[in-house]
């Protein structure tokens, strides 16, 4: 979102408003997972640790960086859409 012209602040107000967003822990099958797709997709150094993540726990990641659509299983979820939506549900 960086890339995308959103300040630190729009950034991080769009994330404290994700519902049931939670952290989940570097492991060695992550960093092993993080390594395949890397080499396979060419991915930037982050971006294979999240797409592993992602694959390993719930095949979702929540990023507007499209890089993640070459990632095979892995569904992009775009933040905003996730928090208009539980916004509007909660209304």
């Amino acid at each position: 979102m960086r890339f995308r012209g959103y300040s630190e602040d729009s950034r991080a107000d769009i994330f404290r408003r994700i519902p049931n967003i939670d952290e989940i822990p570097l492991t060695s099958t992550v960093l092993i997972e993080a390594s395949r797709i890397r080499e396979r997709y060419g991915l930037t150094y982050f971006d294979p640790l999240h797409a592993a993540s992602a694959l390993i726990y719930d095949k979702k990641v929540i990023s507007v960086d499209t890089a993640y659509q070459r990632v095979e299983d892995l569904e992009l979820v775009d933040p905003r859409i996730v928090v208009e939506k539980h916004e509007k549900e909660g209304s």
